[in-house]
């Protein structure tokens, strides 16, 4: 075991935790500094690389002292927010896939896809989305992953490998899968949440299975899914009035503006029923908006309508961290102040 670098603000006193009965320290103001990294092989990144705590325990019970140690789950350190990502989907992997048996901190390079669907969806159902992934949306997503069509269900032979997971781009898209399905998962925690939550979003399903269903219904059912362009986009189809009944896909909602595809629903009146067939009124009523009234002489600032198109727009999110950042289940942007909730401490 050797010193990776050095820390601040590292000494805590043991407290008795009320509720548990057990003995904690808490390190408010923990800082890792001057960071010393092995050198990088092959295809590695800085986000691949695992660390680790170690704690050390002094005590006595009467005239005994004892001195204890003991080393934490793996922590990936990074410098900037653009980094995050990555280095969740190395904790990930490692917390899902760890043998209890192992010389830290080995795993495995492949995965069998049904293991991994259910790490997915567990990772989907602890950020307070209720209803888990469907066969269906965990079909898509093993196609999306593996990059080939697969039968339904996915033998238990199929496997994944990491760099499918995290590190190869998707073909002819600027992103890996980790970080789609990753963007994808935070927008409907921080967006659609309750949609989601009561059934009316699709969300992780192929654009021309999309197209093939929607056929079969009358004009005006539309339904909502992940873009496959786009981080964090979500988009919405409907059947058009047109005799050809064609197909049409809106402009994706990405990011923070994905709240605003709810108004869009309200407001389009070529949206009458959402899939497979409850009017939209009853589906999403509870969750429109009200319209502002214009006040003399003022525009009302509400977002334009988007248009109704299958181009989509791009997204930069791009953060700025000046002090180290050690990720350790979940991303921190900083060790200072962290409040962190039940869901945060997830081991996966």
């Amino acid at each position: 075991m050797e010193n990776s670098g050095v820390l601040t603000f590292d000494d805590g006193a043991l407290e008795l935790d009320k509720d548990s009965k057990h003995l904690k320290a808490t390190f408010r103001n923990l800082q890792v500094k001057n960071i010393q990294r092995q050198e990088r092989r092959g295809a590695d990144s800085v986000t691949d690389e695992k660390f680790a705590f170690l704690f050390d325990l002094a005590f006595a019970v009467g005239d005994l002292r004892f001195s204890v140690w003991t080393i934490s789950q793996p922590v990936v350190v990074i410098v900037h927010g653009n980094q995050e990502t990555a280095a969740k989907a190395t904790i990930v992997w490692d917390n899902a896939f760890a043998d209890p048996s192992r010389i830290p901190f080995e795993i495995s390079e492949r995965m069998g896809w049904n293991v991994l669907a259910e790490m997915l969806n567990r990772k989907f159902r602890s950020m307070q989305l209720d209803r888990p992934l469907s066969a269906e949306n965990l079909h898509f997503l093993g196609v999306k992953a593996t990059r080939r069509k697969l039968p339904f269900p996915v033998p238990d032979a199929e496997l994944v490998t990491r760099a499918q997971f995290c590190r190869d781009l998707i073909p002819a898209r600027p992103f890996t899968f980790w970080e789609w399905f990753y963007a994808a998962i935070k927008v409907t925690r921080d967006s659609l949440k309750d949609i989601w939550n009561d059934g009316h979003m699709v969300g992780f399903v192929d654009k021309a299975r999309v197209e093939q269903d929607l056929r079969q219904h009358p004009p005006g059912t539309f339904l909502l899914r992940f873009s496959d362009s786009q981080q964090g986009g979500i988009t919405i189809a409907y059947v058009t009035n047109e005799p050809s009944r064609r197909i049409q896909h809106i402009n994706p909602f990405i990011g923070k503006d994905a709240v605003n595809a709810i108004n869009a629903i309200r407001d389009l009146p070529q949206l009458k029923f959402v899939y497979p067939g409850v009017s939209k009124e009853e589906a999403f009523g509870r969750h429109f908006q009200p319209k502002v009234l214009p006040v003399a002489g003022y525009v009302p600032a509400e977002p334009a309508a988007p248009n109704l198109a299958t181009q989509a727009d791009g997204l930069a999110n791009n953060q700025s961290v000046n002090s180290s950042i050690a990720i350790l289940g979940v991303a921190f942007d900083s060790f200072q102040s962290v409040d962190l909730n039940q869901n945060d401490l997830m081991e996966f």
